[in-house]
């Protein structure tokens, strides 16, 4: 994807998992500067922002497959039926904690299982998926399961959200072999991390990160969400991604500053559906409604 020009993708996380992110958003699609955005079909809020994306296909909106709880007392269940999936749950039927879900054993079938549920259902309730990504980057972290990931994005015909040398540098996964130059949408992918937001904060960071964008396209994950009761009792007093974080986020992508930022550095914000586009095509959504059975 290598280009002359700075382009960016400018990507929300988490919506579905409360009417705080799913509200900020929308706001931050309309008014502000994220042009893209991805779906947590598993959680409470996803019917809401599903209906929203059904209504309005010019944005992206994409599948944030979900494989993790990582929050003390919202927590969620696979898509898929329980007997399907037996090795991504805990002994409550929930999916595993975000601290121990490496530590349990994968099997592929299952796996597969569930990724295919979270798209299908997506589809089922209005939303044309425009690409996938991993939540937590949990996919990414072994090998086995980047596998089925990318394999499921390319039986979908949907753009992973995937990078070689993020995988290989960020999550400690060497990716060889497993991929096809297909596979490789985006040039390379951003995001805060505590370390950032705790340091020279997370406006700071923006502003330093996307005047230096190198040439390419370049991913910039974030997290807007509106600094509400409901969001403080989500996020407990977690500062990775918490409410303060997540207000932060909002704030920014949503204000002036950026958007005079982009212009200033002539950054162009493109889309999934252009991607797709400029590779002789539309992403479609082929694949198995029925690959789904249970709480749909």
């Amino acid at each position: 994807m290598a280009s002359m020009s700075r382009r960016l993708i400018l990507h929300a996380d988490d919506l579905g998992l409360c009417h705080a992110a799913n509200a900020a958003t929308i706001r931050a699609m309309e008014e502000g500067v994220v042009n893209s955005a991805s779906i947590m079909t598993p959680c409470p809020w996803f019917s809401e922002i599903a209906a929203y994306a059904g209504d309005h296909r010019d944005f992206d909106f994409g599948v944030h497959l979900t494989l993790t709880n990582e929050w003390d007392h919202l927590r969620w269940r696979p898509v898929a039926a329980e007997e399907r999936v037996r090795s991504l749950v805990d002994k409550r039927g929930l999916l595993h904690d975000l601290s121990n879900v490496l530590d349990q054993p994968l099997v592929v079938d299952e796996l597969e299982t569930e990724l295919r549920a979270q798209i299908d259902r997506a589809k089922r309730f209005g939303v044309r998926p425009t690409h996938v990504d991993s939540h937590d980057f949990v996919l990414m972290r072994r090998r086995e399961s980047l596998a089925v990931y990318l394999r499921v994005a390319r039986d979908y015909g949907l753009p992973a959200l995937f990078h070689p040398e993020f995988v290989r540098e960020q999550l400690g996964v060497d990716p060889t072999g497993l991929y096809e130059p297909d596979d490789v949408w985006v040039d390379r992918i951003v995001m805060a991390f505590p370390e950032d937001y705790e340091g020279v904060g997370l406006a700071a960071f923006y502003e330093s990160r996307l005047r230096s964008l190198p040439e390419g396209l370049t991913v910039l994950l974030v997290h807007p969400a509106y600094d509400t009761p409901e969001l403080r009792a989500v996020t407990g007093d977690h500062v990775d991604c918490g409410w303060a974080w997540r207000q932060q986020d909002a704030d920014y992508f949503t204000g002036d500053a950026c958007a005079r930022l982009l212009e200033d550095e002539g950054i162009e914000l493109v889309q999934w559906q252009e991607l797709a586009a400029s590779r002789g095509g539309t992403v479609n959504t082929v694949g198995s409604d029925d690959a789904a059975t249970g709480s749909g």
